[in-house]
């Protein structure tokens, strides 16, 4: 979830693992790199 807390569109998986992705936030216009491994 972006700084601001709002919702983005992207779905993720629970088998999903991503690192450095780029989460942008088109409400408030800033990006956040998140890492997801592990989703339960």
């Amino acid at each position: 979830m972006p700084v601001c807390g709002n919702k983005t569109r992207d779905k993720i998986r629970r088998d999903t693992v991503i690192k450095k992705f780029p989460l942008y936030c088109p409400k408030c216009k800033q990006e956040t790199v998140i890492d997801v491994q592990d989703q339960k």
